[in-house]
């Protein structure tokens, strides 16, 4: 059974189901299949005639080592602050409420990275309606965690969906001085230009 979110707006809830926007299913997709030299697809690891190892899709994958080279399953791993004190996970957003009353502008909007898209599913007409042409922000995390994403919640009136991205950090640079140009420096005839043809 799908997850689902539970909203509150305008004293009222809502539970919608998210369904994750693929881009494939929006621009399609490719995969590569790798051939060996009968043509018959390389299920393990192989070398081609180059010399260069060929892993297949699937073939590898990251891991945790200690200083001691011992392999670590994620479970054992905890976070700590900058005092050493543990810290608590942030319960996933499916496990609570999501209270709407912070509305944003276009522009703060735009000044996140959106990298994930959701189609909300359910009885939602009435939250449609609350939405309207507004966005609404509130924090985002798909399991227990240690952090939150923001995410937007925005309709195109028929439909509802949860964006979810990060924040955007510009620092930008300024240049100390303003370099002036001097327009009116005249240039100064030499004669060391003089070309020797017969040096060629």
């Amino acid at each position: 059974m799908a997850q689902e979110l539970t909203f509150i707006a305008g004293g009222a809830n809502y539970v919608c189901a998210p369904t994750k926007l693929e881009r494939s299913k929006v621009y399609g997709s490719t995969d590569k299949v790798i051939l060996d030299d009968n043509n018959n697809e390389c299920k393990a690891v192989s070398m081609d005639e180059s010399g260069t190892i060929i892993i297949p899709k699937g073939g590898i994958a990251l891991g945790i080592v200690d200083e001691n080279l011992r392999w670590v399953e994620r479970s054992e791993l905890q976070v700590v602050n900058s005092n050493g004190e543990k810290v608590e996970q942030i319960p996933s957003t499916f496990t609570t409420p999501v209270v709407l009353d912070k509305k944003v502008t276009v522009e703060h909007y735009l000044d996140h990275s959106i990298t994930t898209i959701y189609q909300l599913t359910g009885d939602y007409s009435e939250l449609i309606q609350f939405v309207g042409n507004d966005i609404y922000e509130f924090r985002f995390n798909y399991r227990n965690s240690y952090d939150t994403n923001p995410a937007f919640l925005i309709t195109n009136g028929t439909e509802l969906f949860m964006l979810v991205g990060y924040k955007n950090d510009f620092e930008f640079i300024t240049l100390e001085e303003t370099a002036v140009i001097d327009s009116e420096t005249e240039e100064t005839e030499t004669d060391d230009f003089d070309i020797d043809f017969s040096m060629m």
